[in-house]
Formats: structure tokens, sequence, C-alpha cells
């Protein structure tokens, strides 16, 4: 017998469905009114899993039924009968009602062991349509590890902006992968809002068969002082690998100790003994002081997949400022990458609790968090072929090298949650002063000239150009285009930097790649390296003056129109020495007829390459319906 308070004014229809939904176990045969406060209902026990269920359908106010048949392996593929409904049995143009229905779980409720009720409410007839976003995180494996076995999906569709109710429902039933549990299952984590357009989804990928999940043994763990012989704390400790019990327990796999003792021992025996299924553990310790190893992961999206970009080994009650036992996100914020914010995407609140009711402290703490980008790196559409920027810190090195003043605007900018840009600016000519000097450098060095170019580099803030960047704190790696018909063996190519009135000499790697942290005027030259002999003259190191080195004579030079790219060539060694004394009338930019369009217009140009496509997400608060 069991007592029931329903509203007053439930009609017998609305009373039998509340008491069944709450009340009723096993299979029901039949509920049945006695009289008006007084109802029967009739069960059977059930011995195995039902795979042929009823499902009743309460819409618009009338109910219907169907019958359904669903194997075990789909319930566990789907992660068990509510996800299942929620995908196939919930027609368009409504969503689960979950105010409606009654015990804990509302909306969908268990009828017994073989029948489900799900409540559905309308779409809103007149919808306001609004373009969403989801963040799927999929993770293969669960554990201190699954950030490295993880991918990013994004997809975005349209809603009705004035009633969200359903969106939830609608993202588990439109983008769920398959083999993976969302919204029920092992892992119980919803769907959760992230701003007002960004929702946020944890994907777990279940095993093939069910026969692949280990079975779980739990140890009763009893921590006895060496001095006193006396126990001074318990715990439970699971082992959730193949293989069954443990002959015994490691200490580094112990995960928590009393406060103020360190372990007596590497390990310790399992007894036969059972306590409510539980095997019992003497777990030795002594007087001590304990400090949580802690380690904290960092990761970026690389198409899709997650990669580890910084990993922080440490100690958290070092991290603990406040000494409050929990290492909050502000406490972390300053081992975050430059250039990047933590993701609202992610299994946990990023926070470290490295206390368990102020009794005991973890033996060991490892973090993941997954970052975007604050900043985004933009090529222009012509710089195909050109010079390209291949370091996967690109973003971090140019926001570490910000003025004062724009690091100010920067920071500004993160926190109103504003799109943040790092766009190079690529001219087809260099200022005239720098010119002269890279054709004196070049001339000096008896290296000929292939092209020259500037790179700029604007911050950008909700495209609005805050200023440039004219040097980093750490030099970029570049990659530049060197035309195939000038390669040749025993040619060596540099690339010139004029900046501050100086000019240097940057080698250039044979997949043409270079360094700099130093941006303006750019001339991409070569030399040809001769087989020395005792004739030869002595190379010409840059920077020699060729009248105060009488060993270094003038030779036969090409002298190109480059108004018109054709190519002329000269003997005549007093027009050469003439190049010499004027730089500015006699030596030009080699643009031979086969090379100058090409390298004028896809030479000079810059693009980014290795960030892979990076999405400017806002900065919002995690927000959990």
């Amino acid at each position: 017998m069991s007592e029931v308070e329903v509203p007053y004014d439930y009609t017998d229809k609305e009373i039998k469905n509340y008491i069944e939904e709450r009340y009723s176990t096993g299979k029901i045969e039949s509920i049945t009114k006695v009289d008006d406060n007084a109802w029967v209902i009739k069960c059977v026990t059930v011995k195995d899993e039902a795979e042929d269920y009823t499902v009743y359908i309460n819409k618009d106010g009338v109910e219907t039924s169907q019958k359904i048949h669903v194997s075990k392996d789909d319930q566990y593929m789907y992660g068990g009968m509510y996800q299942y409904l929620k995908i196939n049995c919930v027609p368009d143009g409504y969503h689960v009602d979950y105010k409606k229905g009654a015990g804990t779980y509302k909306g969908i409720v268990g009828v017994g062991s073989d029948s489900y009720r799900i409540y559905l409410a309308k779409n809103n007839d007149k919808p306001v349509m609004k373009k969403f976003t989801v963040k799927i995180l999929k993770t293969t494996m669960m554990g201190e590890d699954y950030f490295n076995h993880s991918e990013v999906e994004y997809h975005t569709f349209e809603y009705d902006s004035k009633d969200t109710t359903g969106i939830e429902d609608y993202v588990i039933k439109k983008f769920s992968p398959n083999g993976y549990v969302i919204s029920s299952g092992p892992v119980a984590f919803d769907v959760y809002q992230i701003d007002d357009l960004t929702y946020g989804a944890i994907a777990c990928k279940m095993p093939e068969k069910q026969g692949d999940i280990p079975e779980i043994t739990t140890y009763k763990l009893h921590y006895i002082d060496s001095a006193t012989n006396k126990e001074v704390y318990s715990s439970t400790y699971s082992n959730s690998k193949l293989g069954g019990k443990l002959d015994s327990i490691k200490a580094s796999d112990i995960i928590n100790l009393p406060v103020g003792y360190v372990f007596d021992g590497n390990s310790f025996e399992v007894s036969n003994i059972q306590d409510n299924g539980s095997y019992l553990v003497n777990v030795y310790v002594k007087k001590g002081e304990f400090k949580t190893p802690t380690t904290i992961n960092f990761y970026r999206s690389d198409n899709g997949k997650l990669i580890q970009i910084k990993s922080v080994n440490t100690y958290a009650q070092d991290l603990d400022l406040d000494k409050d036992g929990i290492v909050s996100t502000d406490e972390l914020e300053s081992l975050c990458p430059s250039g990047y914010k933590r993701s609202s995407l992610s299994f946990s609140d990023e926070q470290i609790h490295y206390t368990f009711a102020n009794d005991s402290v973890y033996t060991n703490c490892v973090l993941g968090i997954y970052l975007e980008e604050l900043s985004t790196v933009v090529a222009p559409s012509s710089s195909k072929d050109a010079a390209s920027i291949s370091g996967v810190n690109s973003n971090e090195v140019l926001a570490n090298s910000l003025t004062k003043e724009q690091k100010k605007k920067y920071d500004a900018a993160v926190k109103e949650g504003k799109k943040i840009e790092f766009k190079p600016v690529v001219k087809n000519e260099v200022k005239e002063s720098d010119k002269k000097l890279l054709l004196a450098y070049a001339d000096k060095a008896d290296a000929e000239v292939v092209n020259a170019f500037d790179i700029e580099i604007e911050l950008v803030i909700d495209d609005k150009n805050e200023g440039l960047i004219s040097e980093t704190d750490g030099k970029l790696t570049f990659k530049v285009a060197i035309p195939e018909n000038l390669k040749k063996d025993g040619r060596k190519f540099y690339v010139l930097r004029a900046h501050d009135g100086k000019v240097e000499k940057l080698p250039v790697n044979e997949d043409g790649t270079f360094e700099t942290d130093k941006f303006s005027s750019y001339m991409l030259v070569y030399e040809d390296v001769k087989a020395t002999t005792p004739e030869s003259r002595p190379e010409v190191k840059p920077g020699t003056d060729t009248e105060t080195n009488p060993a270094v004579k003038p030779e036969t030079k090409l002298a190109v129109k480059p108004s018109t790219g054709s190519t002329t060539t000269t003997t005549d060694t007093k027009k050469n020495n003439t190049v010499k004394k004027d730089v500015k009338k006699n030596k030009k930019v080699n643009t031979s007829t086969k090379t100058s369009s090409t390298l004028f217009t896809g030479l000079l140009g810059v693009s980014i390459i290795g960030l892979g496509a990076v999405e400017v997400l806002r900065r919002r608060n995690k927000k959990f319906n």
C-alpha cells in the first residue's frame, strides 16, 4: 500500500498517468480505480530486459500509442532508451515538454519496464529564425587523457530565437554522431548554453560491444597511522581495468590521502574479505606534508583534431594563492598561452579541487584546457604562391609584440569579446631610401636581385586598424616562393632586410623558409657559388667595400630594363664600373621575360599556413540549463 497526493482538479486519466509514472515497478498489466481515492496496480516481475516497447505520445492534449522494437545493441549504442526516444520518436514541429510528467524524469517518463510516455509541446507557430552554432567535443575515451583522443565539430543551424525551449533536443536529434552519447548513458552531460547564439555538447564514443566495458571492482581503503596503528581516514577505490580483483594496490594509484599524512609504503595488500561487495585494504600512512603534483595541458583545434600546445607541471598548493583548496579559473589565467582564451567547451569547469571535504588531498591532478585563439592572422587572397608564415605559434608571438597602447586596446577587446585580427599587408614596392640600401648591399655582395617587397602587420580590432607591428619578440618563419626557372646547382638564395637604416642578410633554406622578427623592406637575391681555385678571386663578404679590397675586380653584369622586362647583356667594363658609383641609375631589379609578371604579382604577398581554420569567438560565461 502507498499513499499518493495529486492536485485536486486532476482527472481520472491524469491520476492514472501520475501513479504509473511515479510508483509502478515491473511490467504493468492493469491500473484499476476502486473508488474516488483508491487505485489498484497489477504488475508482473520482468526477468529480462525488454526489446519491445509501448510508447505513449501525449500531443495537443491527445494521447496515442505505438509499438516499437529496439534491440539491446541499439539501446546500448544510443546510450539508453531516453536518447533513442528523443532522436526517433519526437515528430518535427514539436519538442519534449519537460514541465509535464511525474517524478524526477519529466518530459520522457518510464512507465514500468516496457513502456514510456513522451509529453510534447508544439513549436512556436510564428518563429523568428536565427543562426545558431553548436560546438561538439567528440572524445573516444574518458579519463585524464581524453583531450588527446578528441575532435571538435562545428555545426550552424537555424532555430526560433523567440522560443529556444527545445533547442537542446534538436541538437541531439540532428547532430548526434553515430556511436556517441550526448545526453545520457555512462556520461550524463547535457547540451548546454554558452551564449545567446552558441551551444556546446560533449559526445562520448561508446565501445562497439557491451562486453568491451571492463568489469569494475571496488575496494574499501582504511588508512592506518603506522606510529599509532589507528585508522585516521577511509575511502573507496575503484579499478575498472580488465582482469577483476587486484592482489595489491600501488600507492601511486590511490587518488587521495588524509590531510597531514604521506604514504608509508609503495603498495598495499588487498584482503579477500569483503564489506558490502568491496574488498578491504589497509593503507599505511605517516605524518608529513604532501603537495599535490598537478599537470595542466593546453590544447587547440587543428582541422578538428585537438593538439597539445603547452603543458605545465607544478603543485596545486602553489597555484592556490588564496589557500581555499581550489585552484580557480582566475588563478589559472596566468598559465594560459598568450593569444588564446579558455574555451567554454570542456568537460570540467576548469577549476582544480585538490581537497575533498577538507579531510583529504588528491594525490594527483590533471586538467585539460581547450583553447580558442583570441585573434587570427588574415592572409590576402593574392598570396597563394608567395611568402607565407609557416609557424604554428605566429599568433602568440604577435600578441606578445604589441606596444603598450596596442596591448591596452587588445586587452580591452578581449574582455569585450571583440574580433581581433593580425593582418599582413604586402606592397610590391619599397621606400626609395630602403631600395638604395638594399641595392647597394646586393651590389657589394655581387648578388643578383630577384625582387623587392615590403611586409607590414596590422593589428585590427572590429575591422579598425590599431597600428602596425614593426618588430616581434620572437622570430616568425616565412616561406618565400622561389621561381623554378631560377633554381640551379650551386646557387644560393638569400633575403636582404632593410630595417631602421640597417641591412641584414638572412639565409634562405632549400624549401624557401627564412626567419625574421622585423617587418620593413625585403629583397630576394641569389649568388652563384663558384669552385675555389688558386686563380679565383676571394669571395666578397657582405659589407666589404670594393674600393678598399684590390682583390675584388669588377665583372660583367646583367643590366635589365624593368619597364619592358627584356634582358640585355653588356660586356662594357666601364659601364659596369658606373654601377658601382651610381646605384640609383644602373642597378635594377632582375625581371627576365619569363619571370617578370609572375614575380611581380605573385611573389609579393603574405599568407598564413599551418594555422588551420580559426574561428574568432566571443568571450562568454558558460551557462548550464
